[in-house]
């Protein structure tokens, strides 16, 4: 189950595209996925493709993407955007 901390829509495109911005902490780092952990202790798993300079377990960051699909509460989100804060 995914319970949000805080939620904000932007706009409607961002709505329709199921888009999320999450923050947390990485672990569990392979080539293509990781968990990310919210300081609510809220975990998701991230999957990306291509590597992310610098990107290791313990780092902060902040995700853009979307569900892998929508209809199942326990997917994953694939990343569009990883940033570091």
């Amino acid at each position: 189950m995914l319970i949000a901390e805080r939620v904000r829509i932007e706009d409607n495109n961002e709505v329709d595209n199921l888009e999320f911005e999450l923050h947390g902490t990485v672990s569990n780092l392979t080539p293509t996925t990781f968990t990310l952990t919210s300081s609510g202790g809220l975990a998701v798993e991230v999957t990306y493709s291509g590597p992310v300079a610098g990107l290791t377990n313990g780092s902060r960051v902040e995700v853009k993407g979307t569900a892998s699909d929508p209809t199942n509460a326990s997917t994953r989100i694939v990343a569009t955007r990883i940033s570091f804060e």
